[in-house]
């Protein structure tokens, strides 16, 4: 019984090529020898001149070309992302070489251009930034000059403004027809009621509006003097 097991194992052993694996090896260089074969016959053709396009770009230009081996490096060793990002500066063949389709195409490529763009943009809003702040600064200034020519022109030497001036003519006249008229209601309107407030020289020409038991009256002064101590001439009321 031995005896036949031993020649039933030596019938079933198959050899090699007969096997899967030997089938797979063989049916791989078969393919391989094919390829050789393939890369052998086809005619060798110039490589197009890349440089200066995108790795985008050349990539397209040199598969068009029959070009597919194509590797891609950055000269600074960053890692390449974004193709259209990146220009090509060198390629291996160089233009015009003539290559096998199967050839390794290297193409460096720079960021450089890029860089270049994003930095002159940054420039460009710095620039507006700066150009927004100078027309700020000069809108602030002729404000405060225009302030100052508005506060020269309603102020005279000694520090009396139109403000202080009114006040005074107001009160000048409230005081001198409450003792006037005693039992009645007197009001000057020394901010609503101001009908004119010019300054002239270093004295300023008021004009008030007023009421004595309701009824309106207009009364007139001119003040000198500072706002500390304004001197009040009462000119009229009617």
């Amino acid at each position: 019984m031995s005896e036949n097991i031993q020649k039933k194992d030596k019938n079933n052993k198959k050899p090699w090529y007969k096997r899967w694996w030997g089938i797979a090896a063989i049916v791989i260089g078969a393919l391989v020898i094919l390829g050789l074969i393939v890369n052998a016959l086809t005619p060798a053709e110039a490589v197009p001149n890349v440089v200066g396009k995108t790795a985008a770009q050349a990539e397209e230009t040199l598969r068009d070309a029959g070009f597919t081996n194509i590797k891609i490096k950055s000269e600074d060793g960053k890692i390449v992302i974004a193709k259209n990002n990146w220009d090509v500066v060198s390629q291996s063949p160089k233009a015009g070489e003539k290559a096998k389709p199967a050839t390794e195409i290297e193409l460096t490529v720079s960021h450089e251009r890029i860089e270049k763009e994003q930095q002159k943009e940054e420039k460009a809003k710095q620039d507006e930034k700066k150009a927004e702040r100078a027309k700020k600064q000069d809108a602030e200034k002729a404000e405060n000059q225009k302030l100052e020519e508005e506060r020269k022109a309603t102020t005279n030497s000694t520090g009396l403004d139109s403000i202080a001036a009114n006040q005074a003519c107001g009160k000048a006249w409230e005081n001198a027809l409450r003792i006037k008229y005693p039992s009645s209601k007197v009001k000057i309107h020394s901010i609503a009621g101001v009908l004119r407030s010019e300054k002239v020289g270093e004295n300023f020409e008021v004009k008030l509006e007023g009421s004595v038991n309701g009824g309106t009256i207009n009364v007139e002064c001119t003040v000198s003097g500072n706002r500390d101590n304004p001197q009040v001439d009462m000119v009229a009321v009617y």
